[in-house]
């Protein structure tokens, strides 16, 4: 077993995501839900994020990445598709045991994502070791239709 499956309480915890697309959104919701405190880096952002900024949800720094917003920082996800500054948040991060997820890029990461299903207080991360990340998402898939919300609802 290559890594160590934990569940984070991220509540009030300082986290940053370095990009704007549509995988930082998809990461910036799950955080949102965590109860983290979240601040997003990017020099642009995706309309779904810019809403949550609006509704002051997360502080948003329309820049390019710089180490200097990441000094107190708990946990950071790095979603850009830039290698170079992947490496940069990576290395800056590792040497001052920031906990790193560089999406896409394990090698990068002290830690991974699993594809998650959740229904209520049922959480199920699902890993592939970073290995085969189309796997981990076919089986919350497949496991999305045995716990569907009626049946995991009716369950309780």
């Amino acid at each position: 077993m290559k890594y160590y499956p934990a569940f984070l309480n991220l509540k009030n915890k300082s986290c940053v995501v370095i990009g704007g697309g549509k995988v930082a959104e998809r990461k910036i919701l799950i955080l949102l839900k965590s109860g983290a405190r979240l601040t997003v880096i990017s020099p642009s952002i995706t309309i779904k994020i810019k809403k949550i900024v609006k509704a002051k949800r997360i502080k948003f720094i329309k820049e390019r990445f710089r180490s200097s917003y990441l000094k107190d920082a708990f946990l950071v996800i790095g979603a850009t598709d830039d290698r170079k500054t992947n490496r940069e948040i990576s290395e800056y991060c590792r040497k001052r045991g920031i906990l790193i997820n560089i999406v896409d890029s394990p090698g990068f990461s002290n830690f991974i994502c699993p594809a998650i299903l959740a229904r209520k207080d049922l959480i199920i991360a699902i890993s592939t070791s970073g290995l085969n990340p189309a796997l981990a998402k076919q089986i919350r898939k497949d496991l999305e239709k045995f716990f569907s919300k009626r049946r995991y609802e009716a369950s309780l």
